[in-house]
């Protein structure tokens, strides 16, 4: 629609099914990633939050660098703690 072939589309809202022209984007590879959702084999179900003895640690991937966010107490506080990261480092791409 736009008159060229794009290298790499992301849809806004996750859903790859849903191919409305509004809900299509440009993207680069990294951006896709970014909003990306939470792996099958996450026994937490938080994006970016790992068990850690008896905490939990954050961290964050951005161009191909581990960013370390720390150890919460909570799962709560840790995954605030990447969602945070994430709006910040992915803006309007970050899930």
């Amino acid at each position: 629609m736009i008159g060229e072939w794009p290298s790499q589309i992301d849809h806004c809202n996750g859903n790859p099914a849903d191919n409305r022209w509004v809900n299509l984007r440009l993207a680069t590879r990294s951006e896709n990633a970014a909003n990306g959702c939470t792996p099958r084999n996450n026994l937490l179900g938080l994006r970016g939050v790992t068990r850690a003895y008896r905490k939990f640690h954050a961290r964050i991937t951005h161009k191909k660098r581990r960013i370390d966010l720390g150890l919460y107490a909570t799962r709560e506080e840790a995954a605030a703690a990447y969602r945070g990261a994430a709006r910040a480092l992915f803006g309007k791409f970050a899930r």
